[in-house]
């Protein structure tokens, strides 16, 4: 398995320089660890609050990584390479059944290259962090393709942000799902029971085309 490597910063979101870089599996180990569990459970208890003061606190809370890529600093102009990597945040699902629905359809889909997914800071939301099927053209070109990939295929928005140095916060999902090999993603979309999840589903809440990225 490739084990695609990012930079890593230390908070707060001001700090634009790396700590180091990291590979994927070092995420989702302290995703479902207990490092950013306090910081997490304050964050959705300030957001009930208030927005703003949820945003700020984000801000200076939670460190951060670049999945796009290793950077000397967080800019585009910083960009040292490239991952293959892709975050696409989903954000305000209206209920958790939506939110379990879209997860399963997003990891079965055959135009999808899913490498990992865990909850937002703020507990309603995704960040789905896929390989970039598009590599081979402009990073923001590719993302703007995909975003109008999840709304006609998902009914799905997803963030607007588009900048390869975009920054994603780290926070802490006991249930962050990660695909460890490619064999275990064939057999998911294989699987008797796991299909059979998926037919009782309320289709009405995610309606899937599967029309190819293009």
């Amino acid at each position: 398995m490739i084990d695609y490597k990012f930079s890593y910063f230390r908070k707060p979101i001001t700090n634009r320089i790396p700590y180091k870089s990291i590979a994927i599996n070092d995420l989702f180990k302290a995703i479902r660890g207990d490092y950013y569990r306090s910081a997490t459970l304050e964050a959705r208890k300030v957001k009930e609050a208030s927005t703003g003061e949820y945003r700020a606190f984000k801000a200076e809370n939670f460190d951060y990584v670049t999945f796009a890529g290793e950077f000397q600093n967080r800019s585009r102009d910083g960009l040292i390479r490239p991952s293959g990597l892709m975050c696409l945040d989903i954000d305000h699902e209206p209920t958790e059944e939506r939110m379990q629905a879209l997860k399963r359809y997003v990891i079965l889909d055959d135009n999808l290259d899913v490498r990992m997914i865990f909850r937002s800071p703020g507990g309603d939301g995704w960040k789905i962090i896929i390989r970039n099927p598009l590599h081979e053209i402009d990073y923001s070109q590719a993302y703007k393709r995909i975003k109008k990939y999840f709304w006609k295929t998902f009914a799905c928005e997803i963030d607007n942000t588009s900048d390869i140095s975009r920054a994603c916060f780290v926070c802490w999902d006991p249930e962050v799902w990660i695909c460890q090999d490619e064999y275990l993603k064939t057999l998911s979309k294989k699987n008797p029971a796991l299909n059979k999840l998926i037919e009782t589903l309320d289709l009405e809440l995610i309606k899937p085309t599967h029309e190819k990225i293009n």
